[in-house]
């Protein structure tokens, strides 16, 4: 399950967001005013009704598994001024049995803030960063306030060294570079799932796999608006995962990557290659 909103908006400003997607397909939001962030809830009282509100239908003695989180980064700028994800955190490892399964974009942060927190509950806390590439400038490209792939690696292999459980989603898989996209000449990325992974200094215990979705979306707010150019690109990027996606299985195999044990494809990626998706041992306790 994941937690509820408090904050609205990410001064991230992924372009692939699929949240941010929504709000502008649903409510028009600007892009602009997403990533002028802000906390939803007032005071860090409000946060902690929110949360208990979230007990209600759930037991707290029961081994749960809380998000935080889906719709936002929990440990975006807002977070040095409010402390609402270390309000959200403390309320449900103290009064829950419920394991925590954080991802962030700004990990070198969340440990900067809360990395006491982390060690006391390390047994029920999952430390999980997001990875598109592993070159600082093409990130800036699609993730341009995010912290730089390079410092989250530093901080994946820190919280490593403090015991923590750690996982690492690769979502979207971006085989392509968006900028070459919109003028019609495609220039493939240097870093795939599996080189990426590679060069990695710790071995996360975790692996998720996904692709990049609402491309349509992505490329009319990138400025193109052809049907028939969006049909073509739609189709291309289609075609890469079908093909690439079972080299990517087995080279990953050879890594100790096991798929249902310690490698997952989300629903999309999966049903592309036709794997059938079991999440039975996706952060176990």
């Amino acid at each position: 399950m994941g937690v509820g909103r408090y904050y609205v908006g990410c001064v991230h400003g992924c372009l692939y967001c699929y949240n941010y997607l929504f709000h502008w397909r649903r409510f028009g939001w600007r892009y602009r005013d997403w990533i002028r962030a802000r906390p939803r809830c007032r005071t860090q009282s409000e946060v902690v009704k929110l949360v208990r509100r979230g007990f209600e239908n759930f037991s707290p003695e029961e081994r749960y598994r809380l998000y935080v989180s889906l719709c936002f980064d929990p440990y975006q700028p807002l977070e040095e001024r409010y402390r609402y994800t270390r309000v959200v955190l403390e309320t449900v490892l103290r009064e829950t049995r419920w394991t925590i399964v954080l991802l962030t974009k700004a990990p070198r942060r969340a440990l900067e803030l809360d990395q006491d927190l982390y060690t006391r509950y390390r047994d029920r806390i999952w430390f999980g960063i997001t990875l598109t590439h592993y070159r600082d400038d093409l990130c800036r490209e699609v993730e341009p306030s995010a912290e730089p792939p390079t410092v989250r690696v530093e901080a994946l292999k820190r919280a490593k060294e403090l015991g923590l459980r750690t996982w690492v989603i690769v979502e979207p898989w971006i085989p392509y570079h968006l900028p070459t996209l919109v003028r019609g000449t495609v220039r493939r990325y240097l870093t795939t799932p599996v080189e990426l992974l590679e060069k990695l200094p710790v071995r996360p215990d975790l692996l998720v796999l996904g692709k990049l979705n609402h491309v349509e979306d992505i490329l009319k707010l990138l400025g193109i608006h052809s049907e028939t150019k969006v049909r073509k690109l739609v189709e291309e990027l289609t075609r890469h995962y079908r093909t690439y996606l079972p080299w990517t299985l087995k080279r990953l195999r050879e890594l100790n990557y096991v798929l249902g044990e310690n490698l997952f494809l989300t629903e999309e990626l999966a049903e592309l290659a036709n794997v059938r998706v079991t999440y039975h041992n996706l952060f176990r306790n």
